[in-house]
């Protein structure tokens, strides 16, 4: 089975072994061919024995919360979110004065 599937990945055994132990991470394209391969999804596949997380929506919430979950996102993803905002209160602001 191993054999199987490293090939399938077009990968070495011994680094079919690394991915399984952990000593090395699937690339995306590694893990599109796993999905085709056993008929899952990539979230199943990532998830595998746990549940998958369900999506996350912040429309109804109080601001606080959203605030909350802004904070805990990466920087880059933080900074992307607050220039969105700067860019929609700024046409706000313009069709305002329009």
């Amino acid at each position: 089975m191993q054999k199987e599937v490293s090939a399938h990945l077009a990968i070495g055994n011994s680094n079919y072994n690394k991915l399984e132990n952990g000593h090395r991470d699937l690339s995306v394209k590694e893990l599109q061919k796993l999905s085709i391969l056993f008929n899952m999804t990539t979230d199943a596949i990532l998830n595998y024995g746990n549940v998958v997380p369900t999506a996350v929506n912040v429309e109804g919430k109080p601001d606080f919360e959203k605030l909350h979950l802004i904070n805990q996102l990466q920087e880059d993803d933080k900074n992307t979110v607050y220039k969105i905002i700067d860019t929609m209160l700024t046409k706000q602001k313009i069709s305002n004065v329009l």
